[in-house]
């Protein structure tokens, strides 16, 4: 946000119009670090034994702030007299028609997609194993449709620092993708068996993981890499 801010002049009157573009960039940011930290867990990349357990919560962390600053953007652009913008035009694809309708259908729709995402990881271990791994896997189309928003729709796209920075951010997100395209397809089975005794769809005990904290712990641990898997 501060890099942004340096790069507009700065007037008090559009205080909410700035909110509206800084939020959206820093939502952009914060969603970039929750996909790249679900592939760095699914991949082993980072080393999950060991590690404090508010290190292997920070993935749902991450993707709550995302949420919350989500909602700061669609919040402050209403507020905002700036440009006329009504819950109509963030809420129904295409009904924006003064200003890029397809640029901001981009944004409504990775909007249902991220709320998607969000209520099914919360129904975690109601929902069939099936359909919440279908689910969470939207968050690469839904990166990448945030992305297209943001660099057609933004009007701090053009800036330099905003510019590469997000093509530093994708470059970093595709190349984790890639990886983990090439690595995680040998451990897939193993993979959905821990998911299996994590999100009790087979014959589990509740309360095995409290008989012995370690393996509570363990398991903790492979949910907390599975969640983008």
């Amino acid at each position: 946000m501060g890099i942004i801010a340096f790069e507009w002049d700065f007037e008090l009157d559009k205080v909410d119009w700035y909110v509206a573009r800084s939020s959206g960039w820093v939502a952009f940011v914060l969603l970039a670090c929750t996909v790249v930290w679900g592939v760095l867990g699914v991949t082993r990349l980072v080393e999950r034994r060991g590690l404090p357990r508010w290190l292997m919560e920070l993935h749902r962390h991450l993707a709550l702030l995302t949420i919350v600053f989500t909602a700061i953007h669609l919040a402050a652009l209403v507020w905002d007299d700036y440009m006329v913008i009504g819950w109509r035009e963030i809420l129904v694809p295409m009904a924006m028609d003064e200003y890029r309708p397809g640029a901001v259908t981009w944004g409504v729709i990775a909007l249902y997609l991220l709320v998607a995402i969000q209520i099914t990881s919360w129904l975690r271990n109601r929902l069939p194993r099936r359909v919440w791994r279908g689910v969470h896997l939207l968050a690469y189309p839904t990166m990448w449709m945030v992305t297209m928003h943001g660099l057609q729709a933004g009007t701090d796209a053009g800036v330099p620092a905003v510019r590469w920075g997000t093509i530093v951010v994708v470059g970093l997100v595709s190349f984790l993708t890639f990886i983990r395209l090439f690595t995680v397809g040998p451990r897939r089975r193993r993979s959905d068996d821990a998911v299996d005794t994590l999100g009790r769809d087979v014959d589990t005990p509740p309360d095995a993981d409290r008989d012995d904290p370690g393996r509570g712990a363990e398991l903790d641990a492979a949910a907390g890499g599975l969640r983008t898997g």
